[in-house]
């Protein structure tokens, strides 16, 4: 079975991190292709700084440009190459430690717990987070969601983008219903974007979960080393938002642990690849 192979590098930090995830895959035989932008045409870009004083500076408005550069993942499914009959995205903060059974798998990892995120970009105007709310759950539950509403067992349950593996015909109706639902939250929220995993969610749930009955990965293959450690048996780690900062122990914690863990994995495939040929 032929599987494409992929991740998204749309900025310097991406493409230092795919040179590990690209050192690793070597040593499987696997390609992984990288899907880029240019990241000239991104600083050239203007970016809308004429926000409410109401509005957080992590909720901006999508110019073109910077939703296509965020629209990547997406499009990058959709427009995969001919003759593949799987595809697998990975994050570029991602490690293959042994993928041999990722033919098995099928979407991607639910998160262990609610997380504490919003459903939508968050206003310090309560009347204009009220407005988007009450456009929002008649929506949720028109389309069959309405256990994402406030109440309901998804209520905040998000699922990890990080790693999407699948046939190609389950990841096109996923990426179609992402960018369905990207579309429809950008109405919602008069153009306000604040983080694609909302749109992801609400795609995952109707495609994945309604359709296909599939609800999770295991986190061995979405193995986010920042909340799990190293898993003995870990099929992909993942960086996942490791913290920039250098202040504090549990900062210094989670970045050792992510040190550890990808150079015992460089090293394992640098020793297994020497023994290989001596």
């Amino acid at each position: 079975m032929k599987t494409y192979w992929f991740t998204i590098m749309s900025n310097p930090e991406y493409e230092q991190l795919y040179q590990d995830l690209r050192t690793t895959a070597q040593h499987h035989g696997i390609e992984i292709h990288a899907v880029t932008t240019d990241p000239s045409r991104v600083s050239k870009v203007p970016v809308n700084t004429q926000l409410s004083k109401s509005v957080p500076a992590s909720t901006i408005k999508l110019n073109p440009e910077e939703e296509r550069i965020k629209r990547l993942k997406i499009e990058a499914i959709l427009n995969a190459p001919s003759g593949y009959e799987r595809l697998v995205y990975l994050d570029a903060d991602t490690l293959l430690v042994n993928p041999s059974r990722i033919t098995e798998i099928n979407g991607s990892m639910k998160e262990p717990w609610q997380t504490q995120r919003a459903l939508l970009p968050q206003q310090m105007n309560w009347l204009v987070n009220r407005r988007w709310q009450q456009r929002l759950w008649p929506l949720l539950k028109k389309e069959g969601l309405e256990t994402f509403c406030p109440g309901g067992t998804d209520y905040r349950q998000e699922w990890n983008s990080g790693v999407i593996a699948g046939d190609r015909k389950f990841m096109e109706a996923l990426a179609q219903a992402w960018l369905r639902w990207w579309s429809l939250l950008l109405d919602i929220c008069d153009g306000y974007f604040e983080r694609d995993q909302i749109s992801y969610k609400f795609a995952y749930s109707q495609v994945a979960r309604h359709q296909y009955g599939f609800e999770t990965i295991s986190p061995r293959y979405n193995c986010i080393v920042k909340r799990m450690g190293f898993l003995p048996d870990a099929a992909i780690l993942h960086r996942a938002g490791l913290p920039k900062g250098t202040s504090g122990l549990r900062y210094r914690q989670v970045r050792q642990n992510w040190a550890i863990a990808k150079q015992t994995i460089l090293d394992n495939r640098y020793q297994s690849w020497a023994r290989s040929i001596t």
